[in-house]
């Protein structure tokens, strides 16, 4: 069990270590007493959030509301692996090979704080350069390299998040560059599922909808864009603007989010965040689902930006939204099993302790 830890966190950190068979794993043990004080801070985060939600454009109550939410379910470890292994297994769901990466958790070495898991042996994406200098590989920004690179990573996680989002409706909700491993022939891993979000059938299909809206209308002219239709997206979504937000704002925020390949935006708005031009400047509230799922769209576009790719995300999950769309028995099937799945899951212990106190009966 090596002593210096791998990596450092508020709340928890990560150490290698060998089991007696001889398997490398990654162990990760939360800091003692962390949960109480962390999530103290978050409640007054909150508030203050609450008492000034009017002088801000944007509603920060619903994002901070959201994100304690997810912070609480980063504590427990149990979860945690499981929510690893059911990403893992959605991945190669089919015999596919899969986009990333995912450490699956070793049974018996899990609690509730601490997490025993397969070592990734690669570099977190925020160090990569660093690494290749160190190796004296150095790639020089904006070369043709730098490029293929990026295209191959940005391709990955993509893929990834299309099966999470669409597919399962459980997704890594914590995808920042510490988060995203490059191994050493270049692929790509990702750690930390700390931090998941579940996303309903419903707002999967209103996404679904809203990727094919933007792949039909790729390429026209901005006077020929449909505005009003996707301002009924957003409204289906539950997105609301501010009363002076332009017609064109609802088509800019899904191209902001979504098409990461556009250089422009309609109505006079533009993709960098910190202007106040930015169409997010003039959205009023949106719905909790959305916070996290913009948090993995602004990753993949903020990456794509940094590396000088033009990126689309709704052509790449084009083919993802389709089948939602075009399946429409799958997941009410699955909402008329989960009381039967639960049921399940109740009854087979109570059948187990049941069968336990005859077979002590009996021998007594």
């Amino acid at each position: 069990f090596d002593q210096n830890p791998l990596g450092s966190a508020s709340i928890a950190q990560v150490h290698r270590a060998t089991l007696k068979g001889g398997r490398e794993v990654a162990v990760k043990v939360q800091r003692p007493f962390v949960e109480p004080r962390l999530m103290s801070d978050v409640r007054v985060i909150k508030n203050f959030c609450y008492l000034t939600r009017k002088l801000f454009p944007l509603d920060y109550y619903v994002v901070f509301s959201e994100l304690e939410e997810q912070l609480q379910e980063e504590f427990d470890f149990v979860a945690e692996a499981d929510a690893m292994d059911r990403m893992g297994a959605a991945l190669q769901r089919g015999g596919r090979r899969p986009p990333v990466l995912i450490p699956r958790s070793v049974p018996g070495l899990c609690s509730k704080r601490v997490l025993c898991m397969d070592f990734v042996p690669g570099v977190p994406l925020s160090r990569v350069r660093d690494e290749l200098q160190r190796r004296g590989l150095a790639i020089e920004e904006g070369s043709r390299a730098e490029k293929l690179f990026g295209r191959g990573l940005l391709s990955a996680l993509t893929e990834a998040f299309g099966v999470m989002i669409f597919e399962e409706g459980f997704f890594h909700a914590d995808p920042h560059p510490g988060n995203v491993f490059v191994l050493p022939d270049s692929s790509v891993a990702l750690i930390d599922f700390g931090q998941t979000k579940r996303i309903g059938y419903k707002f999967r299909r209103q996404l679904a909808e809203l990727v094919v809206e933007i792949c039909d209308n790729d390429g026209k002219a901005e006077e020929d864009l449909p505005f009003e239709k996707f301002a009924s997206l957003a409204e289906k979504q539950g997105v609301k603007f501010l009363p002076d937000a332009k017609k064109e704002c609802a088509a800019a925020l899904a191209l902001w989010l979504i098409d990461t390949s556009r250089t422009t935006l309609p109505g006079g708005y533009v993709s960098n965040e910190l202007s106040p031009d930015c169409p997010v400047r003039d959205v009023a509230s949106f719905p909790r689902d959305f916070v996290l799922v913009c948090r993995t769209t602004l990753l993949i576009r903020g990456l794509a930006m940094r590396l000088g790719v033009e990126w689309s995300l709704a052509k790449a999950w084009r083919g993802y939204a389709e089948r939602l769309l075009g399946d429409n028995a799958i997941e009410p099937a699955r909402v008329a099993a989960a009381p039967l799945v639960a049921f399940g899951v109740w009854t087979r212990p109570l059948a187990w302790l049941w069968n336990l106190t005859r077979r002590m009966k009996g021998k007594r």
